[in-house]
């Protein structure tokens, strides 16, 4: 296990850094996207304006055939509110001025640099603080609140879980939470990186350079480890015997290849 543990580390390291560098990215989307989105996001503010029906209607008069999906008010006077559209095949954001209704201009979902950093993670669409994000369904030919979920309402463990993930997103304590999330992110690139450059000068000419198993007493009691958390956890057995059978009838019976891996 300990020449697999070896190999699992070649193996992710890749994927670290490139998780590292992505994460500490998407640490900053809030300044990123206001730099490369900036004429799309502003607007001169004024003191009049339409309402969020009158500007999705805007948009589709302006998208005929677009299904409208989400709608984002403008969270202050000089900043476009953003009604998130599906059209043949294809989610757009259309970017509105609030004060006018006027179309400002759209961005394809799928080329937006967070969006596909977002791919990567998986990571759920959560405000920006975990406190703020509420669920409201409303009716929808009165308009009547049938319900309105808050976090207020989590439990202990859905309360820790929203924390959790703005926490990770750097979006809960604002530039310090950002600024911690980056010093994890350059942490875990440096180990990735040295790691990778002392295997590299330490290792033989002609081997890659994996540890030797243990033996004798020393190897029963790494099986008997491995047999209790196989049990214990059967994927991690599964995947243990998988690459056991691997190890003793491919990697042995090839001599060439047992050289190389040292097995």
């Amino acid at each position: 296990m300990w020449r697999w543990h070896f190999y699992a580390g070649l193996v992710f390291t890749p994927f670290l850094l490139i998780l590292a560098v992505t994460g500490g990215m998407y640490l900053f989307k809030p300044q990123i996207e206001e730099r490369l989105y900036h004429d799309l996001y502003h607007v001169q503010a004024q003191s009049q304006s339409v309402s969020p029906s009158a500007q999705v209607q805007a948009v589709k008069e302006k998208y005929p055939g677009a299904d409208v999906l989400t709608y984002k008010p403008s969270d202050r006077s000089t900043r476009s509110s953003e009604v998130g559209i599906s059209l043949k095949d294809h989610t757009y954001t259309i970017f509105v001025n609030p004060h006018n209704g006027h179309i400002i201009g759209k961005l394809d979902d799928s080329s937006r640099l967070m969006n596909q950093i977002e791919e990567l993670y998986t990571l759920s669409v959560f405000s920006p603080r975990a406190q703020d994000e509420a669920t409201i369904h409303l009716d929808q030919y009165t308009g009547a609140v049938l319900a309105d979920y808050r976090y207020g309402n989590y439990g202990f463990m859905g309360k820790l879980i929203a924390l959790g993930i703005t926490l990770h997103k750097g979006t809960q304590f604002g530039f310090m939470n950002q600024l911690m999330g980056l010093i994890i992110c350059i942490g875990i690139a440096g180990i990735a990186i040295s790691g990778a450059l002392l295997w590299w000068k330490r290792k033989p000419a002609k081997n890659i350079g994996a540890p030797k198993g243990p033996e004798g007493n020393a190897m029963r009691i790494v099986t008997c480890i491995i047999v209790v958390f196989g049990i214990l956890f059967p994927l991690v057995g599964l995947s243990l015997v998988i690459v056991w059978l691997l190890d003793f009838f491919v990697i042995k019976q090839i001599p060439a290849l047992k050289r190389f891996l040292n097995a």
